[in-house]
């Protein structure tokens, strides 16, 4: 078996822009095997589980803890969590410990997020979830999130409305969701 040949992934990231850069996203973050573990929805009314209200703080406090990073609308889903942020990167560019040369070429094949970047809060925000609800609950290693994310570089203020607007309307479209039930 070729380990280089099936440990590369496609990546899903708008090739044409650059992410240690900064910019505004919309993220999408799945649980471990989609499992509904995050919150129940009645109507428009969502109710979160002890994960879910550990995933709420945890946001903030990604918010809280990094000046470079703006939270946006967001919701908790069942079994994902949408979030718009904004990141910019300005000031921490001007940090010496900021590696440039590995921030512009950031979009080559996998390698560690540039300190700041989408990748680097997404990964910070899932390895804190996780290690903190694992601590709580007794089951080191257990997964709570599904591998990496989708994510979408926000283009104009339509597209950051429409964004909102999906963000905010998604508990009652979760009636139509597959894994409802």
């Amino acid at each position: 078996m070729n380990w280089e040949r099936n440990s590369e992934r496609k990546s899903i990231r708008w090739s044409a822009y650059n992410y240690a850069l900064g910019g505004i996203f919309f993220i999408t973050i799945c649980a471990y095997e989609k499992r509904l573990s995050f919150a129940k929805v009645t109507g428009e009314a969502i109710r979160l589980s002890g994960l879910g209200r550990l995933i709420r703080s945890e946001w903030l406090k990604t918010g809280e803890m990094r000046d470079e990073i703006e939270l946006g609308e967001f919701v908790i889903m069942p079994n994902h969590f949408h979030a718009l942020l904004k990141i910019s990167l300005g000031d921490l560019r001007k940090d010496p410990a900021f590696d440039h040369e590995r921030a512009r070429n950031s979009n080559r094949k996998f390698t560690a997020p540039v300190r700041g970047s989408l990748g680097s809060v997404v990964s910070m925000f899932k390895a804190s979830t996780t290690t903190k609800w694992n601590t709580e609950c007794g089951t080191p290693g257990n997964p709570v999130w599904q591998r990496g994310y989708f994510d979408h570089v926000v283009r104009d203020e339509d597209d950051f409305d429409a964004i909102r607007h999906y963000i905010k309307t998604n508990p009652s479209r979760w009636i139509e969701d597959v894994y409802y039930g």
